[in-house]
């Protein structure tokens, strides 16, 4: 992973612990456009830290876009033969950094 986005993500990872949601997301965002590859792994971790920003803002709606977008790369990667990476999107716990349960989050 490239050194700045690295830091961008630590930025993000201090911020969500210190509750300042908004700067996480900010950085978060910043890190997706330097990686601009959505189907490598650490992209897609990225947008599952986002989900987990949105989801600690109760911004359910930023939740269901980022999990949507893990979903669709990962069915096209289940078309491709390449396997799964999501246990259960829905209601279970997407394997990636530290996980999200959405419990009753209508997704």
């Amino acid at each position: 992973m490239d050194k700045e986005v690295h830091q961008l993500i630590e930025i993000a990872e201090i911020a969500m612990q210190a509750n300042d949601y908004a700067h996480a997301e900010k950085k978060y965002i910043d890190a997706l456009y330097l990686l601009d590859d959505p189907e490598s792994e650490e992209y897609q971790k990225v947008v599952n830290m986002l989900a987990e920003c949105y989801a600690a803002q109760e911004n359910f709606a930023g939740t269901k876009e980022c999990l949507e977008e893990l979903l669709f790369y990962d069915e096209k990667k289940k078309r491709l033969g390449e396997g799964s990476r999501v246990s259960s999107c829905f209601g279970g716990e997407y394997p990636f950094y530290g996980g999200i349960r959405l419990g009753s989050i209508d997704v």
